[in-house]
């Protein structure tokens, strides 16, 4: 009888460690399916234009995304998770912030992210970014805004994300 139980409980233990109980909202799976390595060119507002890659990796059995992204040199990070049921996105920025995400937008092929008001961050007072958004042209290409708050002035980019593998 003993057997019969820790055979229950090891059963029991091993469901709920698998995440099969929550289904991923269609913001998160987005982000999800950007798995792998991607380079790409960045053109700035500016009209500097600069090598960038990311990596996406699935972590914590599914329930965290994480990129890793090199820009101009520069590494970043940005992690997308859930938190009952809703995207929570944080960069951890080369502008020295970190702000917090919310999913804006989300049809078809695009997905917009707005900076939470939670973040606290004010233009002209912290150099941040306020806002990014994605568009998948295909499985293997994306196409990246972003809109950042550096030094009280509005700065744009444009990155065109290519698969590598």
């Amino acid at each position: 009888m003993k057997g019969i139980s820790k055979l229950v409980l090891a059963i029991s233990l091993g469901a709920f460690s698998t995440g099969v109980f929550a289904q991923d909202s269609k913001e998160f799976s987005f982000f999800k399916s950007m798995e792998g390595k991607w380079e790409g060119v960045q053109t700035r507002d500016t009209g500097e234009v600069v090598k960038t890659q990311s990596e996406f990796i699935i972590l914590s059995d599914g329930n965290t995304v994480l990129e890793r992204l090199v820009e101009d040199g520069m590494p970043m990070m940005t992690t997308y998770s859930e938190e009952e049921g809703v995207l929570v996105v944080k960069h951890y920025c080369s502008l020295g912030t970190e702000p917090e995400f919310e999913a804006a937008l989300m049809g078809g092929s695009k997905m917009s992210l707005e900076l939470s008001p939670m973040s606290g961050y004010v233009s002209g007072e912290a150099n941040f970014v306020n806002s990014i958004s994605y568009e998948k042209v295909s499985t293997s290409e994306y196409i990246v805004a972003s809109q950042a708050s550096v030094e009280g002035a509005t700065q744009s980019n444009r990155t065109v994300l290519t698969r590598v593998d």
